[in-house]
């Protein structure tokens, strides 16, 4: 069992109270710390209140003469060096390790936290007896991949990942709780996070310029559609049409006809490659049956009623057809 020794420490909430109920805290304007992985280590360092060292060792046995971890309160206001070497200072005079084969290694964990015992940096390292000491242990304190920032009334939140083109690519979803987004850190200052508040209301935050608030675009929508392929025709006495071709193939067109008074019309269709239709197949809106008018001389002549009607042009497969069919994705070998 380990002994564990705490040190100096104080963990403080705070909250402010109006009439009996707490006051929920402004949503941050800007996230600064969230620019740049580098930014979002000053601010890591900032938070950490309080450090957990333990030593461990295979052979490890129980000592009344060795505490092998121990929990550190942080002096306030320090810079990292001065942490650093405070918490070293206390390590090597309150942590060692009882075992009984000295050429087992002595393994280092630490954890960096802050007031709420959230994981900051996290460090290992070992280090084996020699000449009857155990060397110095170099520990390397690496930022968490995860790092909580506090945004009051916070619901949900996602990154979305900014590519080089300035487009979104993905989004990333982050744990909320509490008011605390979990911020992976490798996406520091590469998009914008959007958070969704318990009201609705969503805030975000533009990673890539200071972690200042975004203000939403809204655009009107203006569309101009059309059917691929479908061509209408008003009142019209000859159709006149030349189709793309490539090897004999290409995409057969759909004449749509509306016609005010019963007439007759000529229809001329070919290809880009000089194939000829050989007529046109004509089908009445409503009806079923499609009727085949020859063309004569390359024209084909149709007697069309009032109202609307359907016409696509024949072929002979030799001189034009449309593409093969796409086979379905688990068709396809």
């Amino acid at each position: 069992m380990k002994t564990i020794k705490f040190i100096a420490l104080a963990i403080f909430a705070s909250f402010s109270v109006v009439y009996g109920q707490t006051t929920t805290p402004p949503v941050p304007s800007s996230l600064p710390m969230l620019t740049s992985k580098a930014a979002l280590r000053s601010y890591a360092v900032e938070q950490t209140q309080v450090a957990y060292v333990s030593a461990y060792s295979p052979s490890q046995i129980n000592s009344s003469q060795s505490s092998s971890s121990i929990g550190i309160g942080l002096p306030s206001g320090q810079d990292s060096a001065d942490m650093l070497s405070y918490v070293d200072r206390i390590v090597s005079q309150n942590v060692s390790v009882t075992f009984v084969n000295k050429n087992d290694p002595a393994n280092i964990d630490g954890t960096f936290a802050d007031k709420f015992g959230n994981t900051m940096f996290y460090s290992y390292g070992s280090s084996t007896p020699q000449s009857g000491k155990l060397p110095t242990v170099y520990l390397a304190w690496y930022l968490e991949s995860e790092i909580p920032i506090s945004i009051p009334g916070a619901q949900s939140a996602t990154v979305l990942v900014v590519g080089t083109n300035g487009m979104t690519q993905y989004p990333i979803p982050l744990n909320v709780s509490n008011g605390m987004v979990w911020f992976q850190t490798d996406d520091a200052g590469q998009g914008i996070l959007s958070v969704t508040m318990n009201d609705g209301s969503v805030v975000s935050y533009n990673l890539m310029a200071q972690g200042t608030q975004v203000t939403p675009s809204t655009f009107a929508v203006n569309t101009y559609s059309y059917i691929d392929q479908l061509w209408s025709f008003s009142n019209s006495s000859f159709i006149d049409w030349e189709i793309y071709s490539n090897g004999g193939v290409g995409e057969n067109p759909t004449f749509e006809v509306n016609q005010s008074v019963s007439t007759t019309m000529s229809v001329d269709v070919f290809t880009t490659e000089g194939a000829q239709s050989i007529g046109v197949y004509v089908r009445n809106k409503g009806d079923t049956v499609w009727n085949f008018y020859p063309a004569v001389n390359s024209i084909t002549t149709i007697p069309v009623n009032a109202g609307t009607c359907y016409m696509v042009p024949a072929w002979n497969v030799t001189d034009f057809r449309e593409p093969d069919p796409t086979p379905p994705w688990d068709a396809k070998g």
